[in-house]
């Protein structure tokens, strides 16, 4: 018998080969059979990886989601060219690059971006609606320049929230007007507020914000024989607080916003109430499409250390809610028009105010009051024009009419 021991040689390599192979592949299919089984979408446990998961016969119920491994190993051994054969071409390289090279589909974006807010996208759909009366819930990094005037307050010092009690009680009431003889009494006022508001955020979930607001007040007379206050104007009552996000969301978010209100207005001009006031709330906004947005917001204003009347608290705690949504119905290459629509409700749940016929009574009342009004966004650099009109629903108002316009940019 005649050995080709060149022959056996290359048969025993490649059946120790294969031989190889399987053992390496064995300990990596089961590792990877337990990891797959034992990992939720959030992602492994400790230990996950350690036992597998059987059925009710305690079998394994695990199914390879993948065909067998391919044996290659022989093509790492090299075979004998029979004589006759050509042999082929080399075949070009394959490009391995090209995948990476192809555009990549751009990410449609939600309503919120992940990271530290400060800059809208191109497009400005990444940040949704902001609302027009209601306290935003998204934390942004932002300036905000707005103007407010409001008409026919009859009821300025309601509880301490709009200005300090009337002065015109005596005992150190700390509001406008006078006690007699020279008695000087507010019918009703007009007022125009220019609010600076900055905005920082540290990341998605948390800011800090700060307001500067100077006001302007005109006063009417309660009757042609009682004088009013006249027209005043000035720094109001400084606030500042914070936004944490207890949800954070690609379409939902849900914040929660402390406020304190710091007495820096002159209560005797109408500018401020005299005292410190905390507000602490919650704030809502939902996505419910590519173009409608949903928000809301529930507050607690608490006042502290506010002036009485004859034992009784004057300052009073007041709750304020509101719902609104906003639509998309316009966009450009350049601009977003979004009409938004809200209602904003507060009750007064104790406190007193004056009333010039009777003197003073409980401040106690719900005020509710409907806003309409235009948000346009400008996508070259994501700034945005607020343009709306609210008015009161209720025969107690804080004013029956008030018209709003505000510019915001993002940081």
């Amino acid at each position: 018998m005649n050995l080709d021991y060149n022959t056996i040689g290359r048969k025993i390599a490649r059946q120790a080969s294969k031989a190889f192979a399987v053992l390496v592949s064995l300990p990596i299919l089961y590792s990877t059979a337990t990891a797959y089984d034992s990992c939720s979408t959030e992602g492994c446990v400790p230990g996950c990886g350690s036992e597998m998961l059987t059925g009710p016969t305690q079998g394994s119920i695990y199914e390879p989601s993948e065909p067998p491994l391919q044996d290659n190993s022989a093509d790492f051994i090299q075979q004998p060219t029979p004589p006759d054969a050509t042999p082929s071409a080399p075949s070009a390289p394959q490009n391995y690059s090209a995948p990476f090279n192809q555009p990549q589909a751009a990410a449609t974006p939600s309503l919120f971006s992940g990271g530290v807010e400060g800059t809208l996208t191109a497009q400005g759909a990444a940040q949704g609606h902001a609302p027009g009366y209601i306290d935003w819930a998204v934390p942004r990094t932002m300036f905000r320049l707005r103007f407010d005037a409001g008409f026919n307050n009859e009821r300025p010092d309601r509880a301490e929230f709009f200005y300090a009690q009337c002065g015109c009680f005596g005992a150190g009431a700390p509001g406008p007007g006078s006690p007699p003889p020279n008695l000087a009494v507010n019918g009703s006022v007009d007022y125009q507020d220019l609010r600076g508001y900055v905005e920082y955020a540290t990341n998605s979930r948390f800011s800090v914000f700060g307001e500067v607001p100077v006001r302007f007040l005109q006063a009417s007379p309660v009757n042609a024989t009682t004088p009013d206050t006249g027209n005043t104007g000035g720094l109001s009552d400084l606030e500042a607080g914070f936004k944490y996000a207890l949800v954070r969301t690609p379409e939902t978010v849900f914040t929660f916003q402390f406020k304190t209100y710091i007495p820096t207005g002159d209560a005797r001009q109408g500018l401020g109430t005299d005292h410190v006031s905390l507000e602490p709330g919650f704030l809502a906004q939902q996505r419910v499409s590519s173009r409608l947005d949903i928000f809301g917001e529930l507050r607690d204003w608490i006042p502290v250390n506010g002036s009485s009347l004859n034992g009784q608290n004057f300052a009073g705690n007041v709750l304020r809610y509101g719902v609104g949504a906003a639509y998309t119905v316009a966009e450009t290459n350049r601009m977003k028009f979004s009409p938004i629509a809200e209602v904003v409700g507060w009750s007064v749940l104790d406190g007193l105010v004056l009333n010039p016929a009777t003197g003073a009574e409980s401040a106690e009342t719900t005020i509710v009051n409907m806003k309409l009004g235009v948000r346009t966004m400008f996508k070259s650099n994501g700034s945005t024009l607020y343009i709306g009109y609210g008015h009161a629903l209720t025969g107690q108002a804080w004013y029956q009419d008030i018209a709003r316009i505000e510019y915001t940019i993002f940081l």
